[in-house]
C-alpha cells in the first residue's frame, strides 16, 4: 500500500482493524495515530496509521530481540 495515500476515518478505521467511532474518541481523547483536517473532513496518512502500529508494538518473550 501507497504509504503516502489518504484514508477517511472509516477506512483508517479498517485497517487498524477497530471501528470508526474508535478513532473518533481517541481524537477527542487526543490519543491514538496522528490525522489531519481538511475543512470538516479528517484523513490518515497510511505512513502515520503504520507508525502508530509499529510505536505500540508489544515485545514478548519469544519476540524479544535483547535475548532474554
Amino acid at each position: 500500500m501507497d504509504n503516502n495515500l489518504i484514508l477517511n476515518n472509516k477506512e483508517a478505521a479498517n485497517f487498524l482493524s477497530i471501528k470508526p467511532a474508535t478513532l473518533a474518541k481517541w481524537r477527542s481523547e487526543h490519543k491514538g495515530p496522528r490525522y489531519s483536517k481538511i475543512g470538516r473532513r479528517i484523513v490518515y496518512k497510511v505512513q502515520d496509521l503504520e507508525e502508530y502500529l509499529e510505536q505500540n508494538k508489544v515485545e514478548t518473550l519469544d519476540t524479544d530481540s535483547y535475548g532474554h
